[in-house]
This record gives structure tokens, sequence and C-alpha cells, in this order.
């Protein structure tokens, strides 16, 4: 898992995006010869059926000569007894950041191993695609089921399914494990990342290569793939740039930023369109009020008036004024102001919202307050 204050490209000017999962899960399901079925993350095209059973080893139990268990256990290349897996289905871990999944799925190839079973908590719900060879990553409270099986019984065995889709997964969006948070270490007062896009688990397009192992004999490379990577999120904000940008030309790359940002409309001290306070001194303090302004500018119907509804914890203090803003054909633009002031929340980030709505458009600015 990603920790807090990783992300890197925190310049204002600049619109960062975070990689979120979509509500379509891939799942392979393993299914133990005692008959237990363990739900799994990948995408394979998998011929193994439920109806027959496959030998199950773990990888530290069919080591080579003279490899260490930790390296046999993470499937590492060359840890593996090739005499041992063939017709396996092997378990492999995922402790070792440097051996990635596709390293491990070929060595299981090479070793002739039938299909391979990798325990992971953090990538599982980031598919794998391993193509035709049968794989499945698994939980790691699902993991010990299986090691448990494993360890009683002389003659384990498994087998592998073929990847169904799942429609309308839950929970989604979810920000992926592997992308970068905020806030900003070198930049507390601006919240990053700036928006989530979809970023797990994406159909794209690819530059055709072959892998051995990978590709059916007399089949061509695919150019399309199953992707995930904040590289996979990034397209699609850099789309809707692009149709927002066709639709209102006269925008400047910042208006459009803050549409993205508030879903409506352009709202821009920076006048940034999310709100940071880096260190608001608690109630034991002489002053611990922090005020903020804001200027909107109106690119709705011209005669709007939008009232602001406030969504955070009740030990943070959040006043707004005025409450009211009122557009016109003469008057486009108007300011508000935001002070935050302790009311008891414990010290750290807390979080919230600011809803402008004419009952109609909804307009959100986040903010994030550090008490100190």
């Amino acid at each position: 898992m990603t920790h807090a204050s990783t992300v890197v490209n925190t310049a204002p000017w600049i619109f960062t995006v975070a990689a979120s999962n979509i509500d379509r899960d891939f799942q392979s399901a393993v299914v133990l010869g005692n008959g237990h079925v363990l739900k799994g993350s990948a995408i394979n095209f998998s011929n193994l059926t439920a109806s027959k059973k496959y030998p199950l080893a773990y990888g530290r139990e069919i080591a080579a000569p003279s490899t260490p268990w930790s390296e046999a256990s993470n499937c590492i290349p060359g840890s593996l007894d090739t005499k041992k897996t063939a017709g396996k289905i092997i378990v492999c871990t995922d402790t070792d950041p440097m051996v990635t999944r596709r390293i491990k799925k070929l060595v299981a190839e090479d070793a002739n191993a039938k299909g391979m079973i990798l325990i992971d908590e953090d990538q599982k719900g980031v598919p794998f695609d391993s193509g035709v060879f049968p794989f499945s990553q698994v939980r790691n409270i699902d993991g010990y089921k299986i090691l448990k099986y494993i360890s009683s019984t002389r003659n384990p065995t498994a087998t592998i399914l073929s990847t169904v889709d799942i429609n309308k997964f839950k929970p989604a969006p979810v920000v992926a494990y592997f992308s970068s948070r905020g806030p900003g270490a070198l930049t507390e007062t601006i919240i990053k990342p700036d928006v989530t896009a979809p970023g797990v688990g994406i159909l794209a397009a690819m530059i055709p290569k072959v892998e051995i192992g990978s590709i059916p004999k007399g089949k061509k490379p695919s150019q399309f793939g199953i992707r995930s990577g904040t590289s996979m999120a990034c397209p699609h904000v850099a789309g809707t740039a692009a149709l927002i940008k066709s639709i209102h030309p006269t925008w400047s790359s910042s208006m459009i930023k803050s549409a993205l940002m508030t879903t409506e409309d352009f709202i821009s001290d920076l006048n940034y369109p999310s709100i940071s306070i880096s260190k608001l001194e608690g109630r034991r303090q002489q002053h611990y009020t922090r005020t903020i302004t804001r200027t909107v500018t109106n690119v709705g119907p011209k005669n709007s008036t939008y009232i602001a509804k406030i969504d955070c914890s009740t030990t943070l203090g959040v006043a707004i004024s005025p409450k009211r803003l009122s557009f016109s054909p003469s008057s486009t633009k108007a300011s508000f102001k935001v002070s935050f002031y302790d009311k008891g929340a414990p010290k750290g980030y807390s979080f919230g919202s600011i809803t402008w709505s004419d009952g109609v458009h909804f307009v959100r600015t986040n903010f994030a307050v550090n008490v100190v």
C-alpha cells in the first residue's frame, strides 16, 4: 500500500491524476481438492476445468537444491526445482517487490508448471493478464487457507478456472494501492492529487510484443491488453479536458482544470479549486482561526443563485461568508470567505467539502485541514 505524502507532482499548474478501480472485477476462482472455492483476481483463459484437479505445491517445498526457502516461496528465477514442478499448480507469495507478477508467471511457465496461485494482499483487485496460462491471485486470508490445506493432506490438489467478469462490483471507485497519496510533502498548502480517474483493469491499445510462453503457437500477439496504472488514468482526464476545450475554446487551462475538479463551474490567495490548511493551531493556542478567500466565475445560466452547504466533522469549525452567491449578466464574479477553527478536532488532518448549488448544478470544493 502506498503511504501518505508520496505524491510528487505537486506544482499548482500540474494536473495531478490518481488511479482508481472501476465497478467491474475480473475473478478467477481457485477450487481446492477438499471442495473449497476461493475467489481470486486475474485475467486468464485457462483450459483447466473444475472436474479435474492437479497436484498442488508450495514454492518452498519444491525449491532447487541449496536455495533459501524465502526465494523459492517468492518463485524467484532459478529458485524452483524443475524436476518437481512439472504438471503442478505452484503456490507463491509476493513479498519481494523486485520480482514482478509477470516474472513469477514466466518462472512457473519455464518450469512446466500447470498453473500458479499468487498470494498478495496489496495487488488483489488489480487484475494481471496471464494469457492462456492458468493464474489466480488471492488475498492473504485465502492464501492462508490454501497453505493450511496443503499441509493437512499428503496429496493436495487444485484447479484454476478461467476468468469471469463481475459487473457493478463494489466498492468502487477506490484509489488503487499503487497510486501515490497526498498531501504533498513540499506543498502542504495545495491538495494533491487533484482528481482520480479509472486506472485499474483498463482495456488499452498497445504495441504488440511476444513474451515466451504468452502467445499460443500460430497466433499473433494482441494489439490490446488489460493494464493498470496512473498512465491508464491520465488519458481519461486528458480526453475529458480536450472535450471541454472543444466546447469552450476560449477557456484557459486553469478554467478547464477547475471545471473538472469542481464538476461544473470555474473556481480558481492562489485561488486553487481546493483548500488546504497546513497548520491550524488548536484551541489551546491564542489564535486558532484561519480564513481563506476564493473568487468564482459563473459560466452557467446568467441569472443564478448558489447556496453553500458544508460537509465535515463536527469537531472542525467551518464558517462561510456569504452563504449565498448571486450572479447576473453584469456581475459574473463573486468572492466568499471560508474560516476554519478548531472545535476539539484530534491532531492531524481533517477533511470535508463545500458544495454550492442552484438546485440543478453542484460545485464542490474539497478541503483538508491539519490541526497542530
